[in-house]
């Protein structure tokens, strides 16, 4: 078992007590015996609420925080979800009995010699082309984290207009797949908290606990002059 050691201001106990012992000296140097006088409280108020704006940015960043994990629970499964639609429609079209590498059987509906053997052939070029894709493609889905492989940019030529349906349509696929991943990524360095937010992280509790027991302080030395 390994030991976390947190810091004190991620203890309750001890931040409450941070709390108490300022509440006393605030007391006891601003209240008890000798009372600011009322103008002297008003000034106060800029230095408690300073404090507590210094607080509420740590705040903002703990929502932050929590809103993209959140998020990166969803984005995911769906960059999952998106490259298995990917794959899934790759290796369709990549098959020997798919669309694409079926064999080509002249019948007497055939477009007549050399057209024929064109589309053949630019079949048979393109089933090749896929196979190679698909070969470069894990089955399962990578790591959402890492930076995806990319789809070829330059695809083959072709003339049919069958084919170039199917080579956009996975073109298209990939690039919803390869969007997901980059806005799982940016979520994932959006997670991660700036350096002056770790500090101010670090700082809020005794930041609030300031704060709080000049306030309170305060509401004191204002009762006082109350009849």
């Amino acid at each position: 078992m390994f030991d976390i050691s947190l810091p004190p201001g991620a203890k309750i106990e001890v931040v409450l007590s941070v709390f108490l012992v300022l509440l006393a000296i605030f007391h006891f140097t601003c209240v008890w015996p000798r009372n600011l006088s009322k103008k002297s409280w008003k000034r106060v108020d800029y230095v408690w609420l300073s404090f507590a704006a210094v607080g509420l940015l740590s705040a903002s960043s703990a929502v932050r925080s929590y809103i993209v994990q959140q998020e990166l629970s969803y984005s995911d499964t769906r960059v999952e979800h998106l490259y298995n639609a990917f794959r899934g429609t790759l290796e369709l079209n990549a098959r020997d009995n798919g669309y694409v590498c079926r064999v080509s059987v002249k019948t007497e509906l055939s477009p007549p010699e050399p057209e024929f053997s064109e589309i053949h052939n630019e079949f048979q070029r393109i089933c090749e082309w896929l196979k190679q894709r698909e070969a470069s493609f894990d089955m399962r889905a990578p790591n959402a984290a890492d930076e995806p492989s990319k789809w070829i940019t330059i695809e083959p030529a072709v003339k049919s207009g069958s084919l170039q349906e199917v080579l956009k349509g996975l073109a298209d696929q990939y690039s919803y797949y390869y969007e997901a991943v980059k806005t799982h990524r940016h979520l994932l360095s959006e997670i991660k908290p700036t350096d002056i937010e770790t500090r101010l992280n670090l700082l809020a509790p005794w930041l609030l606990a300031f704060a709080l027991a000049l306030r309170i302080a305060k509401v004191s030395g204002e009762l006082r002059y109350e009849p």
